[in-house]
């Protein structure tokens, strides 16, 4: 019995060795095969690269840019976050290029961050391996700086090829940002002398008549649209930048979306990161470094009341209550509050 016992267990713990010994081999197996499907796809990725960089050398970037149909439409007034969102977009697609060929942190800055040669070969790559966006940035405001408010005309009409998000800002925080943005010299838009910022506010070539009335007509365009029309508002994506990132993304068309990426594309694209990118590239490029003159100002939400007299807030408030349509309602119940 002992003898018999003794053999079956002998017998079991063989078999459980010969299981083992075999497990263990098809593990080794598949482990090779895995390295080399992955070394497959590292040379496919960089033919894809290799292919597509020669067809978006630098200097062609703009043009292919140009010639590209595009699948969406971002439309917002000047200093509404655009250069953000931007940077948002421009980060989250470069992940689709291995590292060493995107820009590096602290490389450069620039305001059309979409227009990059790089970019063009990320977004290349990323419409070849799933479904994205290619998105078209315009401030969709004709003659702007040379007619006035009441002459302005805008049209969604060519716009036609896609989705269209209105990115939208309190037109207040605006019209600030915009004041300091068209007083810079290097813009050419040559104000009067002593022309302060009481002065812009109320003009009808400039001030908050003038962004009331974009905003105005682009949100009537909602009923015109072929395709889907949103409203993206800065201040919830200020609040909630991964939430509305995803949203944003998805609206576009991207599918699917990446958690990991959109948490990447945020990290790069904090407002005290492009701030101090952007400052570096005035100091190489020698344009002023007057904290007024930049792109990346403030970005705070509100930051219009420490800049400007009771007066013109009150001034500011009243046409917003009495000009501002309803779609932007929020803006309108925060003068009450």
């Amino acid at each position: 019995m002992e003898a018999a016992s003794e053999n079956r267990h002998r017998e079991r713990a063989d078999k459980f060795k010969r299981l083992y010994k075999e497990s263990r081999q098809e593990h080794e197996e598949l482990q090779r095969r895995l390295q080399e499907l992955t070394e497959e796809n590292r040379t496919l990725h960089a033919n894809l690269l290799s292919t597509l960089g020669e067809q978006l050398q630098p200097e062609q970037a703009d043009k292919a840019a140009d010639q590209e149909t595009y699948d969406a439409t971002v439309v917002s007034f000047p200093k509404s976050g655009r250069t953000w969102l931007s940077y948002l977009y421009y980060n989250y697609v470069l992940q689709f290029l291995p590292p060493e060929e995107r820009e590096q942190p602290g490389e450069t800055f620039t305001y059309r961050p979409e227009e990059r040669p790089e970019f063009q070969r990320a977004i290349a790559i990323a419409k070849l391996l799933q479904r994205f966006p290619r998105l078209r940035f315009t401030h969709g405001s004709p003659g702007r700086g040379k007619v006035a408010y009441q002459q302005l005309k805008v049209s969604g009409t060519e716009f036609s090829d896609g989705p269209i998000i209105l990115l939208v800002r309190d037109p207040r925080d605006v019209v600030i940002s915009y004041y300091y943005h068209v007083s810079n010299p290097d813009k050419g838009y040559d104000l009067p002398a002593g022309y302060g910022i009481s002065d812009f506010i109320r003009s009808d070539l400039f001030g908050i008549r003038y962004i009331i009335e974009h905003m105005n007509q682009w949100a009537a365009e909602r009923a015109k649209a072929s395709g889907p029309f949103t409203i993206l508002f800065y201040e919830d994506l200020a609040a909630q930048v991964e939430q509305q990132f995803r949203d944003f993304l998805f609206f576009a068309g991207a599918d699917p979306v990446s958690s990991r990426m959109i948490s990447v594309a945020v990290e790069e694209s904090r407002f005290d990161t492009l701030k101090a990118r952007e400052l570096q590239h005035r100091e190489r490029s020698g344009a002023s470094t007057d904290h007024n003159m930049m792109r990346m100002r403030r970005g705070r939400i509100g930051g219009y009341r420490d800049e400007l007299p009771d007066d013109d807030i009150r001034y500011l408030d009243g046409q917003i209550a009495s000009h501002l349509d309803s779609a932007f309602a929020r803006y309108i119940e925060r003068d009450a509050t």
